[in-house]
C-alpha cells in the first residue's frame, strides 16, 4: 500500500516539473487594435422603424430589433431603453379633436415590485400631448385604459417617478385606441407614442415580447398609416454617455507602451456611461 502512494507521488512530482501553459490569444496592442470592437451602449440598437406585417394592416411603425429574432418570433427590445415615435403638430378643431390608432403589444407582464411598491407595472407603453411643439409632454389616457397606474420603466429607470400609467402584457391582436382630445381645441399638438423598458427581463428572455406597434394615426387631420412621410420623428430618449476606448501609451504598462484606456481628457469618465470593449473571436 506504501509503495501505491510512493509511486503516485513520484508521478504527481514529475508532472508539476514539466507543467506548462499554453497561450490562445495574446494582445498588447502595440500594433492598434485590429478586430476589437469599441462602442457606447448607452446608444440603442433599435429604434421606431417601418414594419412589413402583412395581411390586410400591411405597413406599420415598429420599434422592435429583428436581430433578436427566434423561430416564429419577429424580434423586440432591449433593457433600459426609451424609445419615442412623435407626430407633426396639427392645431385641433372641433372636428377633429379625435385621435385614433390601431397599436399591437408583446411587453413584459406587469407586476408590482417589492422593493418599490409604488410601481405595478415593468416595461410600458403609453400615449402623451405636447402644446409647446414637444419641448414638454403630458401623458394622455383613452380606450384601451392602461393596464397599470405606475410603471416602473418609466418612473425608476428613468427618473420620471412614480404614477405615470401604461399598457403592458401581450396585445397580439390590432387593437383600436381612442383618446378625447377636445380638451385641447384650438392650440397645436404633438402625440408622442412613448416606450420604456426596464433594467432586467427583455427579448431575449422571452422571445415573443417583440415590443409595441402602431399603424392607422389619425388626430387633427393628419393621418399616417405605416408610411415614413418625412414628418413623424423617432428618437432613444437615454442620455448618450459617449464611447471612450482608446489606445494610449503608458510607459509603466506590462508591455510598453500602449494601452487600452477608458478615461476622457480629464482622466476620468463621463456620466451615463456604458462602455464595450469586444475581443476579435477567439479559437481556443
Amino acid at each position: 500500500m506504501k509503495k501505491h502512494w510512493l509511486v503516485i507521488l513520484a508521478l504527481m512530482l514529475l508532472s508539476t516539473a514539466f507543467a506548462y501553459e499554453i497561450v490562445a490569444y495574446h494582445e498588447d496592442f502595440e500594433s492598434g487594435a485590429d478586430g476589437w470592437v469599441m462602442y457606447d451602449g448607452t446608444v440603442s440598437p433599435n429604434n421606431w422603424h417601418i414594419y412589413n406585417y402583412g395581411g390586410t394592416q400591411g405597413n406599420a411603425w415598429w420599434m422592435g430589433d429583428t436581430d433578436l429574432a427566434s423561430g416564429a418570433n419577429i424580434g423586440g427590445y432591449y433593457d433600459h431603453q426609451y424609445l419615442v415615435l412623435d407626430t407633426p403638430a396639427r392645431t385641433l378643431t372641433a372636428a377633429n379633436a379625435t385621435l385614433t390608432f390601431k397599436m399591437r403589444l408583446g411587453l413584459e407582464t406587469p407586476g408590482t415590485s417589492t422593493q418599490n411598491p409604488e410601481y405595478n407595472g415593468w416595461d410600458s407603453f403609453n400615449v402623451r400631448i405636447s402644446t409647446d411643439n414637444g419641448n414638454t409632454w403630458t401623458v394622455i389616457t383613452g380606450t384601451p385604459a392602461y393596464h397599470f397606474t405606475s410603471s416602473y420603466a418609466f418612473g425608476s429607470e428613468h427618473g420620471e417617478g412614480p404614477g405615470i400609467p401604461g399598457w403592458g402584457g401581450q396585445l397580439t391582436t390590432w387593437t383600436n385606441a381612442t383618446f378625447n382630445l377636445s380638451a385641447y381645441v384650438g392650440q397645436s399638438v404633438k402625440i408622442r407614442f412613448a416606450f420604456a423598458s426596464d433594467p432586467r427581463y427583455n427579448t431575449v428572455d422571452q422571445p415573443n415580447m417583440f415590443g409595441a406597434m402602431v399603424d392607422d394615426i389619425s388626430f387633427g387631420g393628419y393621418s399616417n398609416n405605416g408610411v415614413d412621410d418625412g414628418e413623424m420623428t423617432f428618437m432613444s430618449l437615454v442620455p448618450l454617455g459617449g464611447q471612450l476606448w482608446h489606445i494610449a501609451t503608458d510607459p509603466a504598462a506590462p508591455s510598453p507602451t500602449n494601452v487600452m484606456k477608458n478615461q476622457n481628457a480629464n482622466g476620468t469618465y463621463n456620466p451615463n456611461m456604458l462602455n464595450y470593449l469586444v475581443s476579435p473571436s477567439i479559437t481556443l
